[in-house]
């Protein structure tokens, strides 16, 4: 009996798993849910593209759910092979994973990695020892396909200073007159973290500079892209910068600094933007950047208040107002997404999602709408839905 016990245990898995994969598909298909779009006024056009997350609360009961113009989609009812193996994508990554397989293998799969135009499909990742030493003996690796020829090119290199961090990761890919450049944030074992951007020349296949853009060195430190969320071309990344320092007393972490810095990736210049601190809006973690301005969301007493700055300029030049005709807004019940020139926002209300998506540069609205619950248990009063995020396909 004992020479064959790995073989029974093995049965047992694979039997638990089947059996917990199909009751869970059983008792979903008992509970059908469909979440759909109700017009109110707008181009329904508008929502074509858009993907929403929520979460569905029946009391006892918790699901997450994906919700599109065509159809509602638990997220936690995959197929066999995807719970097995648990390779879920963004949407960008999913369908570069459809439309070029044989690049997509062995990739990391996560969306600061790659770039992607008309003609190519570039890739960047950091190898290294990561948590469990330091990134002395780190290499880029970078893999590129042309789109038209199906030709992929790979080759790894060196990284400046790289025994000087203790951990790093790639924050940002972008392409600019065939130099690939990798934005990166390094973790210095003194202490702090600084971000960086290597440029590569694809044609040599070597580094040809490096740039330290931020550097924060402060009890605790917070250095992030702001609209690294595409894979497309970028005139510039978007970086906050803040520094926190303990109290005196040590019970509390005070704000020393807080810096957002605009980098035009094709002219290698860095800017600060000018910010009183009577004029700094509350969101710049919701900004965007759409052709020269910066777009960043603040409160507003009866709506949404967008501030546009000028970065040609260097200032701020308007401020325009979202009316929003929702009846009573539930207190943290709602997501707000700047992206593609537009505002989108979900809002939790006294007669459940309202969805407003607006245009930036004229303060236009678009559509608004509502999210419409079709579900078996929609009479209990305790069921609520909650949109969490927001994406475009």
């Amino acid at each position: 009996m004992k020479r064959y016990w790995k073989s029974i245990l093995l049965c047992m898995v694979i039997v638990i798993v089947l059996g917990s994969f199909y009751m869970k598909s059983s008792l979903a298909a008992q509970k059908p849910m469909k979440i759909e779009f109700e017009k109110i006024s707008g181009n329904e056009d508008e929502i074509d593209d858009l993907i929403l997350y929520g979460g569905y609360d029946m009391g006892n009961q918790y699901s997450n759910w994906e919700i599109t113009k065509n159809g509602t989609r638990e997220r936690s009812h995959h197929s066999l092979i995807q719970e097995l193996t648990k390779t879920y994508a963004t949407p960008a990554l999913g369908k570069l994973i459809k439309e070029h397989k044989q690049f997509m293998r062995g990739k990391g799969l996560n969306q600061e990695y790659f770039y992607e135009d008309e003609q190519l499909i570039a890739y960047a990742y950091m190898e290294g020892p990561g948590y469990d030493g330091p990134t002395n003996h780190s290499l880029m690796d970078i893999a590129l396909l042309n789109k038209e020829s199906k030709k992929i090119t790979s080759f790894k290199a060196d990284i400046p200073n790289k025994e000087k961090y203790y951990w790093g990761y790639v924050q940002e890919v972008q392409l600019v007159d065939g130099q690939l450049k990798v934005f990166t944030q390094g973790f210095p074992a003194a202490g702090g973290s600084d971000l960086n951007v290597y440029t590569f020349d694809l044609a040599e296949q070597k580094l040809v500079d490096a740039v330290l853009i931020a550097s924060a060195k402060a009890d605790e430190v917070n250095i992030a892209i702001i609209n690294g969320y595409s894979i497309q071309p970028q005139k510039y990344v978007l970086i906050n910068v803040e520094e926190y320092n303990h109290s005196d007393n040590g019970d509390e972490m005070k704000n020393v600094l807080a810096d957002t810095i605009i980098y035009n990736i094709e002219t290698n210049e860095s800017q600060k933007v000018a910010i009183s601190d009577d004029e700094r809006p509350p969101s710049l973690y919701s900004g965007t950047i759409s052709d020269s301005s910066l777009f960043v969301p603040a409160e507003a007493e009866n709506g949404i208040e967008i501030r546009e700055y000028d970065i040609e300029a260097e200032k701020w030049i308007n401020k325009r107002t979202f009316a929003l005709p929702y009846p009573t807004r539930e207190e943290g019940g709602g997501v707000l997404e700047l992206m593609n020139g537009r505002v989108y926002n979900i809002q939790s209300t006294n007669d459940g999602q309202a969805v407003f998506i607006g245009d930036l540069r004229t303060g236009e609205s678009l559509y608004e709408g509502k999210l419409r619950i079709k579900d078996p248990g929609k009479d209990k009063v305790d069921n609520r839905l909650e949109i969490y995020s927001i994406e475009q396909q």
